[in-house]
């Protein structure tokens, strides 16, 4: 949990094309977390994917501890 609070914090802080950036941990199973993100077009996701910080703890932290593969959803609005 903490590597997702820390995720949440170096995206904060440095991807001003990220207006919302938020872990949930769900109040049945504390292994599964839920993060809600929204980015200012598609090319600031893409960029996200890209940063140091995303490389490090998502793909290779968080990645290495993950029972399953992450589902994603991407909505326009």
């Amino acid at each position: 949990m903490d590597l997702c609070f820390e995720m949440a914090r170096e995206v904060r802080e440095k991807e001003a094309g990220c207006l919302k950036y938020d872990p949930y941990v769900s109040a049945e199973n504390p292994d599964e977390v839920v993060f809600i993100e929204k980015y200012n077009s598609m090319e600031d996701l893409e960029e996200h994917r890209k940063t140091p910080h995303y490389q490090c703890i998502v793909k290779e932290k968080i990645g290495a501890i993950l029972a399953e593969k992450p589902e994603l959803e991407l909505y326009e609005s």
